[in-house]
Parts: C-alpha cells; structure tokens; sequence
C-alpha cells in the first residue's frame, strides 16, 4: 500500500489523527514520525523502522476498541486522508477482472481492512496487533516487514491460487521475496535498495 498506492506511508497520518482526536496519545505519534525521519535519512533500514513504528503504535493502541480505530481509519482515508494516487482504482478495477487482489503490507491491520474496503479488495495480509475481546491487548502478534515474512503469507496464495500470469507490486526491499515469485513484477517508487535489485533483473520501474 504505502507509496505503490498511497502518497507516503500511511500508517504516519493515521497515527497523526488518532492523535488529533485523542485516541492514542500525542507523543505516540511524535515518536513515530521521529523513526520514519530515521529511515529517510538513511539510518534506520525500512524493516527496522516498520518493526519499531508497529511496536509503539500497538502500545499507544492498548485498550481501544477495534472496532472504533478501524471505523474511524476508513473514514479518514475516504475523507481528508485520501491520498491514494490518481491510477489505483483504474489499475485495480482492471485487475480485478481477471484476477483475485490482495494487498500485503507491513501497515496494520486496520489500515489494511480499511483500504481492502474502499477499494473492494479480495483480502489481505498486514501486520497484526493482538485483540482481545475487542480490545488491543498493546502487543504485536505479526510485523510483516523483515525478509522473508511476506513471501510466507504469499504462499498461502500460492497455494491456492494459480499463479499463471500473477502479478505484484513493491517499493523496498522487504516486497523482494514477494516479487521474485510472480510473473510480473512491478516496481513502483523503488528505493534504493529495491531499485539497484530491480535494474539487475530487468524488471519494470
């Protein structure tokens, strides 16, 4: 999702609204965006930066309803926080056409439900906070960031799916194992990492 449809990473406004509106604390979000500056600045890597971000924001999270978040996430993303880029619904109607839509990402799982919604995706796979009878409980159950870990939900795809003329698209490293998998791999807004990666495979960009 974050910069292949989203203009950023979107787990950085959504934690800034929250914040506005008093669902998790301000310094919550103030110490996200202190990390995103990290990894921007080329010293935090995305998957360590994602691993953190999650952590902080799980515990900023605990004892909100789930319900509550996930409504009020998917109305900023339909409302002031749309900035999904202009091509997305076009690419994915077209998709959808043929082929069943996922979208797999490090963001969590109520960004990722909330997206899956307005844009009537098959499913998903994110990173996931624990819950408890409908609460956040303040843990981390799954980061969907570090090698290797998006590869392992794509395989239930696999196997499930055929994989004939499968498409993915990716902006970092993290989104490598995934796109290595698929027919067509698509790079959008590489980083450097992903982007030097992509030039020797001679993939799209």
């Amino acid at each position: 999702i974050d910069r292949t449809m989203y203009d950023g990473y979107l787990v950085f406004p959504v934690a800034e609204i929250q914040a506005r509106d008093g669902i998790i604390g301000s310094q919550v979000s103030a110490r996200m965006n202190e990390l995103r500056d990290r990894n921007n600045q080329g010293l935090m890597s995305y998957p360590q930066m994602v691993k953190e971000v999650v952590e902080i924001w799980a515990d900023g999270l605990k004892g909100k309803s789930t319900d509550e978040v996930l409504r009020h996430t998917e109305n900023y993303l339909r409302g002031e926080g749309d900035k999904f880029y202009f091509y997305v619904k076009g690419v994915i109607d077209l998709i959808r056409n043929t082929h069943d839509v996922f979208f797999i990402t490090g963001g969590t799982q109520f960004t990722a439900e909330a997206t899956s919604r307005i844009y009537s995706a098959t499913g998903y796979f994110s990173s996931e906070f624990e819950v408890e009878n409908g609460l956040f409980t303040g843990k981390v159950t799954r980061i969907l960031s570090a090698g290797g870990h998006k590869l392992k939900v794509l395989s239930k795809l696999i196997e499930e799916h055929n994989m004939e003329k499968s498409l993915a698209f990716g902006d970092t490293e993290s989104d490598r194992d995934m796109l290595d998998v698929v027919d067509f791999p698509i790079c959008i807004n590489p980083n450097p990492v992903l982007k030097k990666y992509a030039e020797e495979k001679e993939w799209p960009m």
